[in-house]
This record gives C-alpha cells, structure tokens and sequence, in this order.
C-alpha cells in the first residue's frame, strides 16, 4: 500500500494532494446536482470545465468521484447545447462508469438518458442529412455491389452522420451488417472486411458501444491473428512479427475489459505478460526494445483494471505499482505518467480510506 517512488503533484505530498483535489472535485458535482433540469449558467459551465479538467489530470479514472465528475460534465453540456463536448466525452464516460461502478449504477443510468435527450434534440438538424447518407448508400449498393469499396466508403460516412445524430445504436448496426456483407461476398480473411471492422471496433468503444466493438474486434483479431501465425510458421524468429501479435492481444484486452468480460481479459492480459520475457530475450536494441518497454507497461496496467474491476485491490495496486515503475519518471512528456501515478495512489487507498 506503499505510494509510488516519485510524486507527479509538483513535490507536494502525493495522497494529501489527491485527497484534497477529490474534496474540490466532490464539492463542484454536487453544486452541479443542483436545478438538474434547469440551462446551467456560465459560472456553472466554467464549475464543470475546470472540475473536469482537474478530475482528468489528477484523479484516477475509475475513483467514483471522477465518474461522477464525467457524468455531471456531459449533462452541463448538454443542457448548455453543447452537442459536440456531449459526443467526445460521453462514450468514454459511458465505458468507465459501467467498468467501475456497473450497469446498474446511478451514473450508468444518467448517461443512458443523456445519450437519449441527446439524439430527441439534435434529429432536426440532422435527419435530413442522415436520409441523404442512407440513400447515397442503396445507391452504391445497387450500382457497385455491397461490398465496393464505394458501398464502405458510403457506409463509413453514413455512421459519421449516425455518431453527429447520437444515434450509436444505429451506427454499431451499420458496421456489423457491412462486415458481415463483406465477409459473405468477399470472404473472411479479404482485408477489407477486416480493416472496416477494426474501424468500427474503434468507433464503436469510442461511443460506447461496447458489445458490438467487442464482436467487430474478435473477428479482425481472429483474421490478424491467423495471417500472423502464418507469417511465424515460415518465419520463426521474426521479432517483428510477434511484437505484433502481442499487440493484438493487448487490444483485445482492452476490449473485453470494456465490455465487462473480465475473466477472458484477465487471462489474456497474463498471457501477454508471460510473453514478454520472450519477447525481451529475443529483440535487440533500438525501435524493437522502445516498443516492448511501452507493452510491458501497458499489460501491467490492463491488468491492474482487470484486478480492480473484481474488487482485488491489493493485486490491482501492485499491477498498477509496477506499470507506473516500468515508465521512465524523467520523461515529463509521458502523457501516462499523471495516469498510472493516481491510479496507484487510488488503488492503494481503496479499500480503506475511500
């Protein structure tokens, strides 16, 4: 339960600092809760962007106080107007609210029906501009066939006009049903089918969609993960090649983390570490090993959200410990290093003191 060797608080001590942040942050959520229906004032919106962003840089994501944070900022906005601040924030606050505090919880279920406000009062403007999105589409499919890459291009900007419309349902349909069209016409291993499901994996865990993200994923992974098996038959020693793969598998965690399969995850997130050993023993200097310190560090933190998200937090810290120990705590310009550092003092303390 020790706290990590460097402090990134300017010096101050570290868990006096996160504690005294997570008082000013609790304070401005609940001042937030007040006219919940009410248009939000200017000092409202100024309370909300200068607590997100202090939430952001100095709380651990998964601390319930920074979930909270994340859900009274998306509503502010949306009850402000402020349609594209709602879309960028309000997938991940989606993900991390359900990853720390569940489906079920009070914060899971403002967002739900903040993505629905969101999507009533922003069809006008955007119906028009999605049934021209549907129809260039028909039209591509019945000229070029399903899977033309004029169809995908088609399909691609008509989920671009789903997402503007918070009509993410939608858009996770529109993805699966391309790629299934794709991988019928063109076959499973065509890398167009699995590059346009590795984009709507993406877009899909960005929004929040995590089910259908989860599914697009599998199925690219399944092709890579084949393709590069391959490629390791007839070359065993490629280094290349397996850094790759491990790559994959990192994703995939994170995927299935995302959508709450936390056993799989878990398994899969200790199979890349016991990889790694391997892989360290094999590469030489240079890009290979920069690339290898960034996935050591990296799985030990997907574990460490693996652990904490089946309430082991004394596992957790020590996974948490040892990723934030894997990063070099000179390079200030390390955009994990604030991450990792909270997550640990959050971790460390969770069971006790929060």
């Amino acid at each position: 339960m020790t706290g990590p060797d460097m402090s990134v608080f300017d010096g101050r001590p570290a868990n006096e600092t996160y504690a005294r942040v997570r008082r000013r942050v609790a304070a401005a959520v609940t001042a937030l809760r007040e006219d919940d229906d009410a248009r939000p004032s200017r000092r409202q919106r100024r309370i909300a962007t200068r607590a997100g962003s202090e939430s952001g840089r100095f709380l651990a994501p998964r601390d319930e106080i920074a979930v909270g944070m994340r859900t009274a900022y998306v509503r502010v906005m949306l009850l402000s107007g402020r349609y594209r601040r709602v879309r960028r924030h309000l997938g991940p606050a989606v993900t991390v609210a359900r990853q720390s505090l569940g489906t079920d919880c009070e914060q899971s279920r403002l967002l739900r029906a903040c993505g629905t406000r969101a999507a009533e009062e922003v069809a006008p403007r955007h119906d028009r501009a999605v049934t021209a999105a549907q129809r260039r589409l028909e039209q591509a499919e019945r000229g070029a066939g399903p899977a033309s890459q004029e169809a995908m291009t088609a399909a691609r900007r008509l989920a671009a006009r789903y997402r503007k419309a918070f009509r993410l349902r939608d858009m996770a349909e529109l993805y699966e049903r391309t790629v299934a069209e794709a991988r019928a016409r063109l076959g499973d291993d065509h890398p167009r089918s699995s590059g346009f499901a590795l984009e709507g994996a993406f877009a899909c865990l960005a929004t929040g969609e995590t089910a259908a993200a989860l599914r697009l994923f599998e199925y690219h992974y399944e092709t890579e993960d084949s393709r590069l098996a391959e490629e390791l038959s007839r070359h065993p020693g490629s280094v290349d090649a397996r850094l790759e793969r491990a790559q994959m598998w990192l994703a995939l965690t994170e995927f299935l983390l995302a959508e709450g399969t936390v056993d799989r995850a878990e398994r899969q997130a200790r199979r890349l570490l016991r990889l790694v050993p391997e892989l360290v023993a094999e590469a030489g200097a240079g890009e290979q090993m920069a690339w290898l310190g960034e996935l050591e560090h990296q799985a030990h933190f997907a574990l460490g959200n693996c652990l904490a998200a089946q309430d082991k937090w004394p596992e957790a810290h020590d996974s948490y410990r040892t990723a934030y120990q894997r990063l070099n705590p000179a390079d200030a310009r390390n955009p994990l290093a604030v991450r990792y550092f909270t997550t640990v003092l959050f971790s460390g303390r969770r069971w006790t003191e929060y």
